[in-house]
C-alpha cells in the first residue's frame, strides 16, 4: 500500500493506492486496519476513524436505540477492540455506552470453561 498526500493540503484528502489488485478483499480491508492503528496519531486517521465509527453506528446500530436503553452493547473483534476510543466517542453523542470492548471472544470463553471445570 502506498499513501500519497496532496502536500499543502489542510483537509485529508489523501490517495490510497494498491498495487495488489490480485488480494482478496478481507486481506486488503485488515492491512487497511493495520494501517490505519499503526498511524493513530496522525489527523486524517483520526478523522478517517471518527467518521467511520459514526457512519457505522448510524448504519447498523443507531436501528437498535430502543433496545440499548435497557441492555448493554458488547463490541467483539480487533477493530472494536483497537477502535474501543472512537466508538465510545460516538456512542456518547448519542447517550450510549459500551458495556465490553472483547479482542477474541475465544479467550473469555476458554476462562470461563476452565473457571467452570476448576482447569488451570
Amino acid at each position: 500500500m502506498i499513501l500519497i498526500s496532496e502536500s499543502g493540503s489542510t483537509k485529508c484528502d489523501w490517495v490510497l493506492l494498491d498495487s495488489l489488485n490480485t488480494v482478496p478483499k478481507r486481506i486488503r480491508s485488515k492491512g487497511f486496519a493495520i494501517f490505519l492503528f499503526k498511524n493513530i496519531q496522525h489527523s486524517c486517521i483520526k478523522k478517517i476513524l471518527h467518521e467511520g465509527m459514526d457512519r457505522f453506528l448510524e448504519n447498523h446500530i443507531a436501528h437498535y436505540l430502543k433496545e440499548l436503553e435497557t441492555v448493554p452493547l458488547h463490541c467483539v473483534g480487533s477493530i472494536a477492540f483497537y477502535a474501543k476510543y472512537f466508538i465510545t466517542t460516538q456512542l456518547k453523542k448519542r447517550g450510549l455506552n459500551g458495556a465490553s470492548f472483547v479482542q477474541r471472544p475465544i479467550d473469555n470463553l476458554i476462562k470461563r470453561t476452565r473457571k467452570k471445570h476448576l482447569i488451570s
